[in-house]
């Protein structure tokens, strides 16, 4: 946990430093709970560090102290410790819009998923004022299922506040849709990597409560869930 919260303190010096200077890194800490499944939840403390290379290219790291509980034969088994560290390298283009009040229109990501199966993502997301924004996100798999991987659909919402410059809080909950979905996912978070442009950037709900629980909001069970090391 001391690791952890050095890095966190790591991560807010650095938004700082991008504040004042402008510099191409942005930072944040998440703290969230999961319900994973009928037996297993998890609580989840991430931090993010984003460096812009250039325009087009980022770089991203997401250390995690992780706490999940188990209920196995009735018993509860808990678990505690340092998370998987996503490093993670996006490229994109931007297309410039009115940031006053706007309206994004629905995205489509399509990636594979379970075997036989591809992931569709569809967001959209509204500017309520200069420093308010909300958005809606469906992520479903579609295709056929097996017996290892089945098909996982997630209802995400959430809403962000900007507070000074850059540094946003922001608010984020996920309901699943289907058996092999988290139950529900909530999270929290505040700093400068929640905002931005970016079509692969946690600047929506699900992209987040991703970002907050390592990828396992997608799916309650299966390769997909999240766990301590």
């Amino acid at each position: 946990m001391r690791s952890l919260l050095g890095c966190l303190t790591f991560c807010a010096a650095l938004g700082a430093a991008s504040l004042a200077a402008q510099a191409p890194v942005t930072a944040g800490a998440t703290v969230g709970s999961a319900k994973l499944s009928d037996s297993r939840t998890e609580q989840a403390l991430t931090g993010v560090v984003r460096y812009q290379v250039t325009p087009w290219l980022g770089l991203s790291a997401m250390p995690a102290e992780v706490h999940v509980s188990d209920v196995i034969s009735g018993r509860t088994v808990s678990s505690s410790g340092l998370g998987d560290v996503p490093l993670t390298a996006d490229a994109f283009h931007a297309f410039s819009a009115d940031a006053s009040r706007s309206v994004s229109g629905p995205s489509a990501q399509s990636t594979l998923a379970a075997p036989h199966a591809t992931s569709l993502r569809a967001e959209a997301g509204y500017d309520i004022s200069r420093r308010w924004a909300a958005d809606v996100s469906l992520d479903a798999d579609v295709g056929r299922s097996d017996s290892t991987q089945a098909l996982s659909r997630v209802l995400s919402a959430g809403a962000s506040h900007v507070l000074t410059g850059s540094l946003a809080l922001v608010l984020d909950g996920s309901v699943g849709l289907s058996a092999a979905s988290p139950k529900w996912t909530l999270a929290l978070g505040v700093g400068t990597a929640f905002t931005g442009i970016s079509p692969v950037s946690p600047a929506s709900s699900l992209r987040r409560l991703k970002s907050a629980f390592g990828g396992g909001v997608s799916r309650g069970s299966g390769a997909g869930k999240v766990g301590c090391r």
